[in-house]
């Protein structure tokens, strides 16, 4: 229910987007974490809804390619402090490899203009860089 409700907000967004530049941090890549969490039919049903929204608004795409080694290291200390057992964390560190696995397959398969931004240096300011210089190319 909480993945539906998630989805359906995505493409809520979308249709509210009439002209002009509307920046949304997940945006269809929700479609690739409810994959990830085994709700594959649900993400095959808001699919085409999504890419035919983001088609309407004449979408790019810019993926923050963080790899799951970093985003494990992130998030681990997090993990410790809510007191996860070592199962627990071995399920994280899980869901966690396969959200990226799908995230990756998502961006793959995308028909619009794409760009990947890699985000695995830990350098705040070479990020920003990056993230100003592609927006920039963009919006040319």
């Amino acid at each position: 229910e909480l993945e539906r409700k998630i989805l359906e907000c995505e493409i809520a967004k979308l249709r509210g987007v009439v002209d002009g530049i509307h920046i949304d941090e997940t945006g269809i890549f929700s479609v690739a974490h409810a994959r990830a969490l085994g709700f594959d039919g649900l993400a095959e049903e808001f699919l085409p809804v999504l890419l035919r929204e983001l088609g309407r608004v004449d979408a790019r795409v810019i993926f923050v390619d963080t790899g799951p080694e970093i985003s494990w290291e992130r998030r681990k200390g997090i993990y410790v402090d809510r007191g996860f057992s070592f199962v627990e964390m071995e399920k994280a560190r899980a869901k966690i490899d396969r959200t990226y696995t799908e995230l990756m397959r998502l961006y793959e398969d995308l028909p619009f203009e794409k760009v990947i931004i890699e985000n695995n240096s830990g350098d705040l300011e070479e990020f920003k860089g990056k993230i100003e210089k592609t927006i920039n190319q963009i919006l040319k």
